[in-house]
Protein backbone atom coordinates (compact mmCIF):
# COMPACT_ATOMS: atom_id res chain seq x y z
CA UNK A 1 0.00 0.00 0.00
CA UNK A 2 1.64 3.30 -0.88
CA UNK A 3 2.43 5.47 1.63
CA UNK A 4 1.61 9.36 1.37
CA UNK A 5 3.63 12.35 3.12
CA UNK A 6 2.22 15.73 3.33
CA UNK A 7 4.04 18.87 3.03
CA UNK A 8 2.29 20.49 5.55
CA UNK A 9 4.05 18.60 8.42
CA UNK A 10 6.39 21.27 8.29
CA UNK A 11 4.40 23.67 9.77
CA UNK A 12 4.34 21.93 13.01
CA UNK A 13 8.30 20.98 13.14
CA UNK A 14 8.45 24.75 13.47
CA UNK A 15 6.15 25.27 16.30
CA UNK A 16 7.94 21.36 18.25
CA UNK A 17 11.04 23.55 17.70
CA UNK A 18 10.08 26.60 19.68
CA UNK A 19 8.22 24.23 22.40
CA UNK A 20 10.50 21.81 23.33
CA UNK A 21 13.42 22.18 25.85
CA UNK A 22 16.02 19.83 25.00
CA UNK A 23 17.32 20.65 21.26
CA UNK A 24 20.73 19.66 20.95
CA UNK A 25 21.90 22.10 18.25
CA UNK A 26 25.19 22.76 19.57
CA UNK A 27 28.79 22.75 18.12
CA UNK A 28 30.40 19.16 17.68
CA UNK A 29 33.83 18.34 19.61
CA UNK A 30 36.23 16.90 18.61
CA UNK A 31 39.44 15.29 19.67
CA UNK A 32 41.87 17.15 18.31
CA UNK A 33 39.93 20.23 19.76
CA UNK A 34 40.27 18.59 23.28
CA UNK A 35 43.92 17.12 23.52
CA UNK A 36 45.69 20.44 24.85
CA UNK A 37 42.92 20.64 27.89
CA UNK A 38 44.41 17.18 29.56
CA UNK A 39 46.97 19.33 31.47
CA UNK A 40 43.94 22.18 32.52
CA UNK A 41 44.04 22.32 36.24
CA UNK A 42 41.38 24.47 38.58
CA UNK A 43 41.86 28.11 37.94
CA UNK A 44 43.64 27.74 34.52
CA UNK A 45 42.10 29.23 31.05
CA UNK A 46 42.62 27.28 28.05
CA UNK A 47 40.82 27.64 24.64
CA UNK A 48 38.29 24.78 24.32
CA UNK A 49 36.96 24.43 27.90
CA UNK A 50 34.22 26.61 26.90
CA UNK A 51 33.15 23.88 24.39
CA UNK A 52 33.47 21.25 27.35
CA UNK A 53 31.21 23.46 28.91
CA UNK A 54 28.85 23.50 26.54
CA UNK A 55 29.04 20.10 26.10
CA UNK A 56 27.90 19.41 29.35
CA UNK A 57 26.05 22.06 30.10
CA UNK A 58 23.42 20.78 27.23
CA UNK A 59 23.12 17.32 28.53
CA UNK A 60 22.39 18.51 31.98
CA UNK A 61 25.58 18.44 33.80
CA UNK A 62 25.30 22.13 35.57
CA UNK A 63 22.57 22.74 37.74
CA UNK A 64 21.36 26.04 36.72
CA UNK A 65 20.68 27.35 32.84
CA UNK A 66 22.46 30.93 33.71
CA UNK A 67 26.31 29.07 33.75
CA UNK A 68 29.08 31.31 31.88
CA UNK A 69 30.19 28.65 29.16
CA UNK A 70 33.80 30.29 29.07
CA UNK A 71 37.16 29.30 28.96
CA UNK A 72 38.24 29.47 32.56
CA UNK A 73 38.29 25.94 34.44
CA UNK A 74 36.33 26.95 37.65
CA UNK A 75 34.11 25.16 40.73
CA UNK A 76 31.10 24.65 38.23
CA UNK A 77 33.50 22.59 35.39
CA UNK A 78 35.20 20.85 38.21
CA UNK A 79 31.88 19.54 39.95
CA UNK A 80 29.89 18.82 35.89
CA UNK A 81 32.87 16.86 35.36
CA UNK A 82 32.86 14.68 38.24
CA UNK A 83 29.13 14.21 37.70
CA UNK A 84 29.35 12.68 34.06
CA UNK A 85 32.57 10.86 35.03
CA UNK A 86 30.44 9.40 37.57
CA UNK A 87 27.54 8.97 35.34
CA UNK A 88 29.62 7.01 33.05
CA UNK A 89 31.60 5.56 35.62
CA UNK A 90 35.00 6.58 34.83
CA UNK A 91 37.50 7.67 37.59
CA UNK A 92 35.98 10.51 39.26
CA UNK A 93 38.84 13.35 38.76
CA UNK A 94 37.49 16.58 37.80
CA UNK A 95 39.80 17.07 34.85
CA UNK A 96 39.30 16.79 31.20
CA UNK A 97 41.49 13.46 31.31
CA UNK A 98 42.00 11.18 28.45
CA UNK A 99 39.30 8.53 29.46
CA UNK A 100 36.83 11.39 30.05
CA UNK A 101 37.40 12.91 26.62
CA UNK A 102 37.10 9.70 25.25
CA UNK A 103 33.68 9.41 26.50
CA UNK A 104 32.45 13.01 25.49
CA UNK A 105 33.59 11.99 21.73
CA UNK A 106 31.33 8.75 21.64
CA UNK A 107 28.56 9.24 19.58
CA UNK A 108 25.66 9.35 21.72
CA UNK A 109 21.57 10.12 22.02
CA UNK A 110 21.32 13.78 22.02
CA UNK A 111 18.86 14.22 25.27
CA UNK A 112 20.50 15.01 28.54
CA UNK A 113 21.46 12.83 31.00
CA UNK A 114 21.03 14.84 33.97
CA UNK A 115 17.16 16.07 34.33
CA UNK A 116 15.13 15.77 37.23
CA UNK A 117 13.98 12.12 36.76
CA UNK A 118 12.26 9.61 39.03
CA UNK A 119 13.95 5.86 39.12
CA UNK A 120 12.79 2.53 40.83
CA UNK A 121 13.08 4.02 44.10
CA UNK A 122 11.35 6.78 43.75
CA UNK A 123 8.40 4.74 42.57
CA UNK A 124 8.50 1.45 44.41
CA UNK A 125 5.70 2.55 46.41
CA UNK A 126 3.13 3.35 43.87
CA UNK A 127 3.57 0.50 42.14
CA UNK A 128 4.24 -1.89 44.83
CA UNK A 129 6.63 -4.68 43.61
CA UNK A 130 9.26 -5.50 40.67
CA UNK A 131 7.99 -8.71 39.41
CA UNK A 132 10.22 -10.89 40.85
CA UNK A 133 13.18 -9.15 39.53
CA UNK A 134 14.18 -7.33 43.40
CA UNK A 135 17.83 -9.05 42.85
CA UNK A 136 18.72 -7.02 39.72
CA UNK A 137 20.69 -3.26 40.75
CA UNK A 138 18.03 -0.97 39.06
CA UNK A 139 19.81 1.59 37.18
CA UNK A 140 16.70 2.56 34.47
CA UNK A 141 15.55 6.09 34.64
CA UNK A 142 11.99 7.86 33.85
CA UNK A 143 11.27 11.21 32.78
CA UNK A 144 9.96 13.78 35.43
CA UNK A 145 6.18 12.97 36.26
CA UNK A 146 6.25 9.85 34.32
CA UNK A 147 4.94 9.95 31.37
CA UNK A 148 3.11 6.66 30.03
CA UNK A 149 1.13 5.75 27.33
CA UNK A 150 -2.41 4.98 28.53
CA UNK A 151 -3.54 2.07 25.84
CA UNK A 152 -1.38 -0.66 24.17
CA UNK A 153 -2.48 -0.07 20.73
CA UNK A 154 -0.23 2.61 19.31
CA UNK A 155 0.76 4.12 15.84
CA UNK A 156 3.43 5.21 13.95
CA UNK A 157 4.28 7.35 11.18
CA UNK A 158 7.22 8.89 9.22
CA UNK A 159 6.78 12.24 8.62
CA UNK A 160 8.30 14.15 5.24
CA UNK A 161 12.12 16.02 5.62
CA UNK A 162 14.26 17.51 3.40
CA UNK A 163 16.81 15.82 5.19
CA UNK A 164 15.57 11.69 4.75
CA UNK A 165 18.95 9.92 4.67
CA UNK A 166 17.29 6.45 4.14
CA UNK A 167 14.55 5.25 1.64
CA UNK A 168 10.99 4.87 3.13
CA UNK A 169 11.11 1.39 2.69
CA UNK A 170 14.58 0.76 4.67
CA UNK A 171 12.82 2.86 7.41
CA UNK A 172 9.69 1.33 7.43
CA UNK A 173 11.94 -2.40 7.49
CA UNK A 174 14.36 -0.62 10.23
CA UNK A 175 11.82 0.44 12.82
CA UNK A 176 9.25 -2.57 12.46
CA UNK A 177 11.93 -4.47 13.55
CA UNK A 178 12.68 -2.12 16.52
CA UNK A 179 9.34 -2.23 17.30
CA UNK A 180 9.17 -5.67 17.54
CA UNK A 181 12.00 -5.59 20.07
CA UNK A 182 9.84 -3.75 22.67
CA UNK A 183 6.79 -5.77 21.77
CA UNK A 184 8.40 -8.84 22.63
CA UNK A 185 8.48 -7.49 26.24
CA UNK A 186 5.12 -5.92 26.63
CA UNK A 187 1.67 -5.81 26.30
CA UNK A 188 2.27 -3.14 23.56
CA UNK A 189 1.63 -3.71 20.55
CA UNK A 190 3.26 -0.61 16.99
CA UNK A 191 0.74 -0.16 13.81
CA UNK A 192 2.53 1.65 11.28
CA UNK A 193 -0.30 4.48 10.18
CA UNK A 194 1.39 7.07 8.39
CA UNK A 195 -1.80 8.54 6.92
CA UNK A 196 -2.03 10.14 10.57
CA UNK A 197 0.57 12.20 9.67
CA UNK A 198 1.53 14.22 13.03
CA UNK A 199 -1.98 12.83 15.07
CA UNK A 200 0.28 9.40 14.98
CA UNK A 201 1.11 8.53 18.68
CA UNK A 202 5.23 8.93 17.43
CA UNK A 203 6.28 10.23 14.57
CA UNK A 204 9.23 9.35 12.85
CA UNK A 205 11.71 11.79 10.81
CA UNK A 206 14.93 13.46 10.08
CA UNK A 207 16.14 16.64 10.96
CA UNK A 208 20.04 18.79 11.56
CA UNK A 209 20.94 18.21 14.54
CA UNK A 210 25.04 18.92 14.90
CA UNK A 211 26.23 17.34 12.25
CA UNK A 212 28.43 14.18 11.83
CA UNK A 213 29.18 12.30 15.04
CA UNK A 214 28.05 13.26 18.99
CA UNK A 215 24.15 13.38 19.03
CA UNK A 216 22.79 10.90 16.76
CA UNK A 217 19.41 11.12 17.56
CA UNK A 218 16.86 12.10 20.32
CA UNK A 219 12.76 11.16 20.72
CA UNK A 220 10.04 12.88 23.31
CA UNK A 221 8.55 10.73 25.85
CA UNK A 222 4.80 9.44 25.96
CA UNK A 223 2.05 12.15 25.28
CA UNK A 224 4.48 14.06 22.71
CA UNK A 225 6.29 11.14 20.67
CA UNK A 226 8.61 12.87 18.10
CA UNK A 227 11.71 11.03 17.11
CA UNK A 228 14.31 12.50 15.27
CA UNK A 229 17.55 11.14 13.61
CA UNK A 230 20.32 13.35 12.42
CA UNK A 231 20.70 13.61 8.99
CA UNK A 232 24.20 13.96 9.16
CA UNK A 233 24.99 10.29 10.00
CA UNK A 234 26.29 7.70 7.88
CA UNK A 235 23.23 5.51 8.21
CA UNK A 236 23.51 2.22 7.80
CA UNK A 237 21.93 -1.15 8.57
CA UNK A 238 24.81 -2.87 8.80
CA UNK A 239 27.72 -1.17 9.61
CA UNK A 240 31.39 -2.50 8.69
CA UNK A 241 33.27 1.20 9.49
CA UNK A 242 33.68 2.93 12.68
CA UNK A 243 31.98 6.14 10.84
CA UNK A 244 28.70 4.00 10.09
CA UNK A 245 25.76 3.94 12.81
CA UNK A 246 23.27 1.25 12.81
CA UNK A 247 19.99 2.78 12.54
CA UNK A 248 18.29 0.14 14.12
CA UNK A 249 20.07 -0.27 17.01
CA UNK A 250 19.20 3.94 17.67
CA UNK A 251 15.78 3.23 16.49
CA UNK A 252 15.16 0.64 19.49
CA UNK A 253 16.88 3.09 21.80
CA UNK A 254 14.79 6.15 20.61
CA UNK A 255 11.59 3.95 21.33
CA UNK A 256 12.92 3.59 24.90
CA UNK A 257 12.41 7.58 25.04
CA UNK A 258 9.32 7.31 23.06
CA UNK A 259 7.87 4.61 25.87
CA UNK A 260 8.90 7.02 29.03
CA UNK A 261 12.16 5.21 29.56
CA UNK A 262 14.82 8.15 30.40
CA UNK A 263 18.59 6.86 30.11
CA UNK A 264 20.20 4.09 32.10
CA UNK A 265 23.66 3.77 33.47
CA UNK A 266 23.71 0.14 32.86
CA UNK A 267 26.09 -0.04 29.89
CA UNK A 268 24.51 -3.05 28.77
CA UNK A 269 20.76 -1.65 28.54
CA UNK A 270 19.53 -0.04 25.46
CA UNK A 271 18.87 3.32 26.96
CA UNK A 272 22.44 3.85 27.98
CA UNK A 273 23.30 6.68 25.47
CA UNK A 274 26.37 5.97 24.32
CA UNK A 275 26.66 4.33 20.84
CA UNK A 276 30.29 3.12 20.14
CA UNK A 277 31.48 3.77 16.60
CA UNK A 278 30.78 0.94 13.84
CA UNK A 279 28.97 -1.25 16.90
CA UNK A 280 25.58 -3.02 16.67
CA UNK A 281 23.28 -3.19 19.76
CA UNK A 282 19.88 -3.92 19.13
CA UNK A 283 18.93 -6.28 21.84
CA UNK A 284 17.23 -5.23 25.23
CA UNK A 285 18.75 -5.71 28.53
CA UNK A 286 17.12 -6.87 31.74
CA UNK A 287 17.48 -3.07 33.20
CA UNK A 288 15.22 -1.94 30.02
CA UNK A 289 12.72 -4.68 30.69
CA UNK A 290 12.67 -4.25 34.23
CA UNK A 291 12.09 -0.16 33.64
CA UNK A 292 9.08 -0.73 30.87
CA UNK A 293 7.90 -2.70 33.51
CA UNK A 294 7.66 -0.64 36.27
CA UNK A 295 6.68 2.06 34.25
CA UNK A 296 3.62 0.12 33.60
CA UNK A 297 3.03 -2.03 36.28
CA UNK A 298 2.49 -4.83 34.27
Amino acid sequence: MAVKLSHLFFGVFLMFFVLQPFMVKSSILKLESLGNLEQAQKGDNVYGLGKVKQFLHTLGYYPSENEVLDDEFDDALESALEAFQGFYNLKITGKVDPDTIKAMETPRCGIPDIVRRQSYNDTKETHGHNHGMSHLVSNYKFFNGTPRWNKAQLTYSFIQSPYYRASLQVMQYVMAQAFKTWEGVSPFRFTEASQLGNRADIKITFDKIDGFGNFLAYAYAPGNGWLYFDEAEHWTTNPTARDQTDLQSVAVHEIGHNMGLDHSQDPNAIMYPQYPPGSIKRNLGADDVQGLRVLYNY
